[in-house]
């Protein structure tokens, strides 16, 4: 047998292409709610879905939770079995929440984790959830403007709700714009941003709510410095708070913004969540912005008069989607 020179050895070593480790590895993602509501003191089954989107089988897969805020129980309630390649289950664990006794604790957040793969859950704490939201379509917004986030909710419960409340979760590069005395802001976590307005009014059974079309309207900004081209993440969810949540707003001075009872019609939904997207294009040409997380308008100007925030008819970027009445 004739072996080859040393020197060529080595140059047919080296053109035979290795596999890369993270080729061999599974690949798995999560994908879990933006935000869920939960009775205070009260436990919360929560659904997530996991897929295996590699090549093969993903075995051993563990579930871990983190970043878990102050107040908030997780359990979970079953092991992730070994997926095939393309296979998705439903992975289910249960979140109870203690007592909030301001707005600013309203809404805990976690981490839950398969493999390599992430998702951020939002809980927000409510004394009642019988509520229906109307749906929310994506908008696009320009660099730099605004956009009206207007919300519809309806009390579909029995009795009388004594501090019914909105929750405008955004993602992190976007932000929620309501500075008013019955709102309240949770920057805590560094993936998103909450605030919290309380409705200054009880709502009676079959009795519906709207956030204002103009004078002190609930907005999300778009930064000019915001990553684009990309489709930003926001939820609403309405709930009734705790008198102890409810006073903490009561007496703050300042402009509020009211809200108006409306006619019922058939525009509420099912649930006390919705979830839209805010598209935002690509940063303008020697702008400061950051470059898409990921690859994936019209916006609105205001502006503060008399301690109050206008926008001008027809300004509004802004898509509403009709619900099923419940």
């Amino acid at each position: 047998m004739r072996l080859l020179p040393p020197l060529l050895m080595t140059l047919v070593a080296l053109a035979v292409p290795a596999t890369p480790a993270w080729a061999a590895a599974p690949q798995v993602a999560i994908a879990a709610p933006q935000v869920v509501t939960a009775l205070e003191g009260h436990t919360q089954a929560v659904t997530a879905t996991v897929t295996n989107t590699g090549t093969s089988t993903a075995k051993d897969l563990v579930v871990s939770f983190s970043g878990v805020s102050a107040g908030l129980r997780l359990r979970a309630d079953s092991d992730v079995p070994d997926l095939a390649p393309g296979e998705s289950r439903k992975y289910q664990f249960s979140v109870t929440p203690a007592a909030a006794t301001t707005a600013a604790g309203v809404a805990s957040s976690f981490k839950i984790t398969v493999g390599t793969d992430t998702a951020e859950v939002t809980v927000v704490r409510a004394a009642g959830t019988e509520l229906a939201v109307a749906g929310l379509d994506e908008v696009s917004v320009d660099h730099g403007n605004y956009a009206n986030v207007g919300v519809t909710f309806r009390n579909i419960s029995k009795g009388t709700y004594r501090h019914p409340a909105v929750v405008l979760v955004t993602e992190a590069g976007i932000a929620p714009v309501a500075g008013y005395a019955n709102c309240e802001y949770d920057r805590t976590d560094v993936d998103f941003t909450t605030v919290t307005c309380l409705a200054d009014q009880e709502l009676a059974p079959g009795a519906t709510l709207s956030t204002p079309a103009s004078t002190n309207p609930l907005m999300l900004e778009v930064p000019e410095h915001a990553a684009g081209p990309h489709t930003y993440a926001a939820s609403v969810a309405v709930v009734d708070l705790s008198d102890a949540v409810a006073a903490s707003l009561a007496t703050n001075s300042g402009p509020r913004m009211a809200m108006t009872a409306t006619a019922t019609a058939a525009h509420a939904g099912s649930g006390n969540v919705t979830t839209f997207g805010v598209k935002v294009g690509a940063p303008p040409a020697g702008s400061a912005a950051i470059a898409a997380p990921r690859a994936t308008g019209i916006g609105t100007g205001w502006v503060a008069l008399g301690g109050a925030v206008l926008i001008g008819a027809g300004a509004l970027s802004r898509r509403r989607r009709v619900a099923a009445r419940v």
